[in-house]
Protein backbone atom coordinates (compact mmCIF):
# COMPACT_ATOMS: atom_id res chain seq x y z
CA UNK A 1 0.00 0.00 0.00
CA UNK A 2 2.74 2.35 1.25
CA UNK A 3 4.70 1.34 -2.55
CA UNK A 4 1.06 2.55 -4.51
CA UNK A 5 1.19 6.28 -2.46
CA UNK A 6 4.48 6.32 -3.43
CA UNK A 7 4.04 5.91 -7.03
CA UNK A 8 0.92 8.45 -6.73
CA UNK A 9 2.72 11.22 -5.38
CA UNK A 10 5.29 10.56 -8.43
CA UNK A 11 2.48 10.59 -11.15
CA UNK A 12 1.15 14.04 -9.39
CA UNK A 13 4.30 15.65 -8.84
CA UNK A 14 6.06 14.68 -12.24
CA UNK A 15 2.89 15.47 -14.64
CA UNK A 16 2.23 19.54 -13.62
CA UNK A 17 6.16 19.58 -14.96
CA UNK A 18 5.34 17.53 -18.10
CA UNK A 19 1.98 19.35 -18.73
CA UNK A 20 4.08 22.76 -18.52
CA UNK A 21 7.23 22.59 -20.82
CA UNK A 22 7.34 25.79 -22.55
CA UNK A 23 7.86 25.16 -26.20
CA UNK A 24 11.57 27.13 -26.39
CA UNK A 25 12.01 25.97 -29.82
CA UNK A 26 8.53 27.12 -31.57
CA UNK A 27 9.12 30.13 -33.12
CA UNK A 28 5.80 30.96 -32.96
CA UNK A 29 5.31 30.54 -29.32
CA UNK A 30 8.38 32.54 -29.48
CA UNK A 31 7.40 35.24 -31.21
CA UNK A 32 4.51 35.64 -28.92
CA UNK A 33 6.62 36.00 -25.95
CA UNK A 34 9.67 38.79 -27.65
CA UNK A 35 6.17 40.54 -28.21
CA UNK A 36 5.17 40.13 -24.63
CA UNK A 37 8.69 41.49 -23.77
CA UNK A 38 9.04 43.71 -26.19
CA UNK A 39 5.84 45.63 -24.96
CA UNK A 40 7.50 45.92 -21.61
CA UNK A 41 11.01 47.16 -23.23
CA UNK A 42 11.97 50.55 -21.53
CA UNK A 43 13.21 51.49 -25.31
CA UNK A 44 9.84 51.33 -26.96
CA UNK A 45 7.90 52.12 -23.58
CA UNK A 46 7.13 56.34 -24.96
CA UNK A 47 6.53 54.91 -28.74
CA UNK A 48 3.94 52.41 -28.21
CA UNK A 49 -0.02 53.75 -26.63
CA UNK A 50 -1.32 51.67 -23.99
CA UNK A 51 -3.56 49.76 -26.39
CA UNK A 52 -0.74 48.71 -28.53
CA UNK A 53 1.16 47.19 -25.78
CA UNK A 54 -2.02 45.54 -24.49
CA UNK A 55 -2.58 43.75 -28.13
CA UNK A 56 1.31 42.65 -27.90
CA UNK A 57 0.63 41.14 -24.37
CA UNK A 58 -2.04 39.26 -25.83
CA UNK A 59 -0.61 37.76 -28.21
CA UNK A 60 1.64 36.00 -25.34
CA UNK A 61 -1.34 35.22 -23.59
CA UNK A 62 -3.20 34.03 -26.81
CA UNK A 63 -0.45 31.57 -27.10
CA UNK A 64 -0.18 30.64 -24.00
CA UNK A 65 -3.88 29.89 -23.89
CA UNK A 66 -3.91 27.50 -27.41
CA UNK A 67 -1.35 25.64 -25.78
CA UNK A 68 -2.87 24.88 -22.59
CA UNK A 69 -0.41 26.71 -20.30
CA UNK A 70 -0.45 29.20 -17.38
CA UNK A 71 1.86 32.00 -17.80
CA UNK A 72 5.68 31.23 -16.82
CA UNK A 73 6.73 31.05 -13.23
CA UNK A 74 10.17 31.17 -12.37
CA UNK A 75 13.05 29.15 -13.92
CA UNK A 76 10.16 28.96 -16.81
CA UNK A 77 9.98 32.54 -17.10
CA UNK A 78 13.90 32.99 -17.10
CA UNK A 79 14.18 30.80 -19.60
CA UNK A 80 11.95 32.47 -21.73
CA UNK A 81 13.47 35.74 -21.02
CA UNK A 82 17.09 34.41 -22.03
CA UNK A 83 15.51 33.37 -24.49
CA UNK A 84 14.13 36.80 -25.54
CA UNK A 85 17.42 38.53 -24.80
CA UNK A 86 19.64 36.35 -26.66
CA UNK A 87 17.55 37.46 -29.85
CA UNK A 88 16.79 40.92 -29.29
CA UNK A 89 20.49 42.17 -27.84
CA UNK A 90 22.28 41.30 -31.67
CA UNK A 91 19.18 41.95 -33.63
CA UNK A 92 18.53 45.61 -32.74
CA UNK A 93 22.10 46.63 -30.98
CA UNK A 94 23.29 48.77 -33.46
CA UNK A 95 19.38 49.52 -34.85
CA UNK A 96 17.65 52.75 -34.31
CA UNK A 97 14.60 52.69 -31.86
CA UNK A 98 12.43 53.03 -35.43
CA UNK A 99 13.63 49.37 -36.54
CA UNK A 100 12.33 47.64 -33.14
CA UNK A 101 9.19 49.77 -33.44
CA UNK A 102 8.72 48.73 -37.04
CA UNK A 103 9.32 44.86 -35.89
CA UNK A 104 6.82 44.90 -33.05
CA UNK A 105 4.14 46.53 -35.46
CA UNK A 106 4.46 43.71 -37.97
CA UNK A 107 5.17 40.75 -35.81
CA UNK A 108 2.88 41.61 -32.84
CA UNK A 109 0.26 44.29 -33.91
CA UNK A 110 -0.80 42.49 -37.72
CA UNK A 111 -3.83 40.41 -37.89
CA UNK A 112 -1.76 38.20 -40.35
CA UNK A 113 0.50 36.34 -37.30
Amino acid sequence: MRLIRVYILFFLLAIPAIAQAYPLDDTGFLRAAYCFHMSKAPRLEVDLSNVEKEIGQQRFFAALLSRELEFPQGEDYEAIQRRFIAWVVPRFENESTDAALAWYKDSCLSNGQ
